[in-house]
């Protein structure tokens, strides 16, 4: 098999009555997987790509591709090429799964305009009718999919910052292998301190990245505590999020838009050195 010219194209096929997620490869077979597991695979994925490209290994890996330079990485560098990378991932996954969202719906809307349309007609073609539903629920699934990810990129972005203060923390104390630097609040004074070391630091973060730890929590843990902080202080970017709170069903996390998904990224990169406005 060509490596190369190896594709796949994410799809729906339907078990009985209930639809699944279907990965169409061009290697011979059709994986079938539910929404479930998707959204799975989605997080596990993402939690791969915050991984590799995290600071505590990104630096180790522009350094081994370029043994000979004399100069040093910088901090900065490293902090904004991580939230970069992690920002990219997720433009690429809404492209992909907004692509598959408009193919989904252009065939809700072809097979309601070819099926019989008359008050006799779900009694004669009831078959018919329940394709209706599954093809909605198609359409469905890929919507909560998109929401899906971008909970696990903005989840991603803000443990971004998490660590890259465990790992400035470490670089400066190696004589400390581990080390519990506790809540948010604890995290903001220990970078003070780092500041004092090396001014390249910024001595506080941005001033609504709080906000978005709290959106982690509720995210992560459905936080009561932070879900109340959310309805007393929420930023106007985040109102919609304040809205939701309240009014999820159970099992139902709240959803966020692309465009505060952006605001989320643009505040992780405020808050770490380096950053330039455009």
């Amino acid at each position: 098999m060509n490596q190369a010219g190896a594709s796949c194209q994410s799809g729906f096929a339907t078990w009985g009555r209930f639809p699944s997620r279907v990965a169409h490869c061009n290697v011979g077979y059709r994986l079938h997987v539910s929404h479930q597991d998707y959204v799975d695979l989605v997080r596990k994925a993402v939690k791969h790509i915050a991984v590799s490209i995290s600071p505590l290994n990104l630096d180790t890996r522009i350094m081994s591709r370029n043994q000979q330079l004399d100069v040093s990485i910088s901090r900065g560098e490293v902090y904004q090429e991580g939230v970069g990378s992690i920002e990219q991932a997720s433009v690429f996954g809404e492209a992909a799964l907004q692509e598959i969202l408009e193919d989904k719906k252009k065939q809700l809307a072809r097979y309601v305009r070819a099926r019989p349309d008359n008050p006799e007609s779900k009694e004669k073609h009831p078959v018919s009718f329940d394709n209706e539903v599954i093809r909605r629920m198609h359409v469905t699934s890929v919507e909560d999919s998109l929401y899906e990810l971008r909970n696990a990129f903005a989840l991603s972005a803000y443990h971004f910052w998490e660590t890259s203060i465990y790992r400035w923390y470490l670089e400066d104390n190696p004589r400390e292998t581990a080390k519990n630097l506790g809540p948010y609040a604890k995290l903001k004074s220990v970078m003070a301190e780092l500041h004092e070391r090396d001014p390249s630091l910024p001595n506080a973060p941005d001033s609504h990245l709080e906000a978005v730890c709290r959106l982690a929590n509720i995210l992560k843990h459905t936080s009561s505590k932070s879900c109340e902080w959310m309805k007393n202080h929420a930023p106007p970017e985040l109102q919609s999020i304040k809205d939701q709170i309240g009014q999820m069903p159970p099992g139902r996390s709240v959803r966020l838009t692309n465009e505060e998904l952006t605001w989320i990224f643009n505040i992780i990169r405020r808050s770490g050195p380096g950053y330039r406005a455009n």
